[in-house]
């Protein structure tokens, strides 16, 4: 048995035929189906755009219904229609406020700015080590360093210069 092929848009099984499933998808039911599918996800402001390009559909001006659908190359909306959603797409754009002026996307921008600053200015380790020398007993990693505290000779750890026994080693024996 050979497999099957589902679509998802028309919800129809068939054979697993090169032919028939490029005729299928060709095919006018599936057009349809498709794009109804996907006009489902449009934006407001997409309609819009492509509607306000589109003629009046006369059938649907009369109040029959349309044998196309959405794949009507008329616009199935109103006037008045095409007016409202003009004027939702204009109120969206505009910054939102509630009831009492209270714009909420400018509080949140200002929130964030507010917190970054104090993150820079406040909690910045090294810029505040006078503020931590005032608190008693802290641990010796955190105490201010001094640098005459260190020893005055000019030493380097683990390498004994004046021998140069690090050009030179000695062989190894296993």
């Amino acid at each position: 048995m050979g497999k099957n092929y589902y679509c998802d848009f028309c919800n129809k099984t068939f054979k697993d035929i090169l032919l028939i499933r490029k005729n299928h998808l060709k095919g006018l039911p599936h057009q349809k189906a498709r794009s109804a599918y996907y006009a489902q996800f449009k934006s407001l402001e997409e309609i819009l755009v492509e509607e306000s390009k589109k003629k009046p559909c006369k059938r649907i001006l009369e109040g029959t219904s349309c044998n196309f659908g959405t794949q009507c190359r008329f616009s199935h909306y109103t006037p008045q229609q095409m007016t409202e959603m003009r004027m939702t797409v204009e109120r969206k754009k505009e910054p939102s406020k509630d009831s009492d002026g209270f714009n909420e996307e400018a509080f949140r921008e200002f929130m964030n700015r507010t917190k970054e600053r104090i993150m820079r200015e406040h909690f910045n380790f090294w810029s505040n080590q006078q503020e931590l020398t005032e608190v008693q007993a802290l641990p010796p990693s955190l105490q201010p360093f001094d640098q005459n505290q260190l020893p005055k000779k000019n030493m380097r750890i683990g390498v004994n210069l004046k021998k140069k026994s690090y050009l030179n080693p000695k062989p190894c024996k296993f």
